[in-house]
């Protein structure tokens, strides 16, 4: 599969719809049909008539010739809650099912070809294909059967619950059940679900440990008969991931990369280690900062014939410096290790908040996972709020935008010459990395120049919501604040007008800001709530790496003007320019 990894190239995505044309709501409003193939001409035949007969709409559907683009669509551009079911031809399907079985949010799978027999036997271990058919009227009433039984288990949506009701919060798969070994004189734990969970390990020290995951109920019984446990190992030499079956070990992967392994901490820095299992996805992940599928370390597809054993799965135990149980061995470190265990099923976190009316927006650029502001944690729904309505100009001066490029430009523009003063505001001067920042209560608004971006920085643990009022910014999304960053690949995106995103005390926390286009500027609105037991609630402070790139520093950012006072300046500039 390495050719469909190295060989990325845009997906296709569903058309926007016609202008006047009002935001579909299908039974199976998640699901995306894609069909990989050389010829179109049956694709064509059955979208029709599936959508003459299904509740579904024609841009659910869409069609590749070419199986790496098929791949990048489906790795890449699909995340939870969207599914997809995928059609493909024997020949160009091979490879992507076996490199993408695993994916939780492919649903399906469905093989059209003229020799069954050959694919039958390809298929046997693979549960998500459904089917091989070489007839198109039995694989059209095939799919037409499937869709229809899932959408008897799914509520129908309609218009007034487009979005999932006030109770469904999003909780982006982030463990919050706290364990303390110390406080309950164990260190084995029962998992809230069997087969799944994912566990973080927060240190603000340096300490090596063991997750062990297992069937057995006592860390001395694993290596027993029909026993199964997946064992992490992380220490300042190496990390491993491997399987420990009828008392025979299975390494699965390994790393001993010094910013993938046990980190050196001098400054009291906390560092997230994680570990996550399924037994839907037959995966484990490692990885170290945010917990999320795209900052993994490491992954490991674990065998199918131990799918049972995987599935049985109810106990953690854990190694703390190498001791199990023997509390007085590692008294001195309670206050330096924690863990949290989550349940829930693992995903790539919504960036995108959508309101109802912009649902169709969705179609228009790279976000395939957005989430409503009634599914907001709180104090992201409160401040999600605060933003939504505020006006970047008014009647009395509709020139605003056009007034700050000029004055952005012009040498002897405020805008200009405040940019030139703040060069050196996070180390030795450099002028790209300055923006102009406004306030207006607890808004900020900041305004920034072509080509202008932010030090890499991270807002400690703060509740975030962030607008686009004018152009667009490119953000990219990093594990954590380490002067390693060069060693990870970002999560890049970008954020148009009028659009909206998030941050969370443990998600998205970690950014740059970018506006990447060469003639305009771009200006966004913000809004910050601070974790209390800093009480700081409200007020902006983040760490940030200089520009040096050798040292990390924190910050309180101060207000260049307020924004009020900063319209009337700009109108008098603009005015007295007008005149000349």
């Amino acid at each position: 599969m390495a050719n469909l990894i190295q060989s990325p190239s845009s997906p296709r995505r569903p058309p926007p719809p016609p202008p006047n044309e009002e935001p579909f709501t299908p039974i199976i409003d998640n699901t995306i049909f894609t069909w990989l193939d050389r010829c179109q001409i049956d694709y064509e035949k059955c979208r029709k008539r599936f959508c003459q007969e299904m509740p579904v709409h024609p841009q659910q559907w869409l069609f590749f010739e070419k199986d790496n683009e098929c791949y990048q669509f489906i790795e890449k551009s699909v995340s939870y809650p969207k599914k997809v079911i995928l059609v493909t031809s024997g020949k160009l399907g091979q490879r992507l099912i076996e490199n993408l079985h695993h994916c939780e949010q492919l649903d399906s799978i469905y093989i059209y070809c003229h020799d069954v027999e050959k694919y039958k036997e390809f298929a046997q271990p693979y549960k998500k294909v459904l089917g091989i058919y070489s007839n198109p009227v039995e694989l059209f009433s095939r799919l037409r059967d499937n869709l229809k039984k899932k959408s008897e288990e799914t509520p129908t949506l309609t218009n007034n619950s487009f979005f999932p009701n006030t109770d469904n919060i999003e909780r982006f798969s982030q463990p919050d059940l706290s364990w303390n070994p110390w406080e309950m004189n164990t260190c084995t734990k029962t998992l809230p679900i069997k087969g799944q969970s994912t566990i973080a390990i927060i240190q603000n020290s340096s300490i090596p440990f063991e997750i062990i995951l297992s069937n057995a109920n006592k860390l001395t019984e694993i290596n027993g008969e029909n026993k199964y446990s997946i064992i992490l190992v992380v220490n300042n030499r190496e990390v491993t991931l491997a399987t420990f079956i009828h008392d025979q070990k299975h390494l699965l992967d390994r790393t001993d990369e010094s910013h993938q392994i046990l980190q050196t901490n001098n400054n009291n820095h906390e560092y997230i280690y994680w570990i996550n299992f399924s037994k839907e996805t037959l995966t484990v992940m490692y990885g170290i900062g945010e917990i999320r599928p795209k900052f993994k370390v490491l992954q490991a597809h674990l065998d199918s014939k131990h799918v049972q054993s995987m599935a049985n799965i109810t106990y953690l135990h854990v190694k703390i410096n190498g001791i199990h149980e023997n509390f007085e061995k590692i008294d001195n470190l309670k206050d330096k290790i924690r863990f949290l265990i989550g349940s829930s099923s693992f995903i790539e976190p919504s960036l995108l908040v959508l309101r109802q009316f912009q649902s169709s927006l969705i179609n228009h650029h790279n976000f395939y996972s957005s989430i409503s502001p009634l599914n907001l944690v709180e104090p992201c729904r409160s401040l999600y709020h605060n933003i939504i309505h505020f006006k970047l100009d008014d009647e009395d001066f509709p020139d605003l935008i056009q007034a700050i490029e000029h004055s952005i430009k012009n040498p002897h523009g405020w805008c200009y010459q405040k940019l030139f003063e703040k060069a050196n505001q996070f180390g030795r001067s450099q002028q790209e990395k300055t923006y102009l920042r406004l306030t207006l209560d607890s808004l900020i608004i900041e305004i920034w120049p072509p080509g202008h971006y932010s030090p890499i920085h991270n807002h400690n643990n703060a509740y975030g919501m962030f607008r686009v009022l004018y152009g667009q910014i490119l953000i990219r999304l990093f594990p954590d604040l380490t002067l390693t960053l060069h060693h990870q690949a970002p999560i890049e995106y970008l954020l148009h007008q009028d659009q909206v995103t998030w941050m969370l005390p443990r998600l998205n926390q970690t950014h740059q800001m970018k506006n990447v286009e060469v003639n305009s500027c771009c200006i966004i609105v913000q809004c910050y709530n601070y974790d209390n037991n800093q009480k700081r609630n409200n007020e902006e402070i983040f760490d940030y790496i200089v520009n040096n790139g050798k040292d990390i520093q924190s910050i309180k950012p101060n207000s260049d003007m307020n924004f009020g006072a900063f319209k009337e300046k700009i109108k008098k500039e603009w005015d007295e320019q007008q005149s000349i």
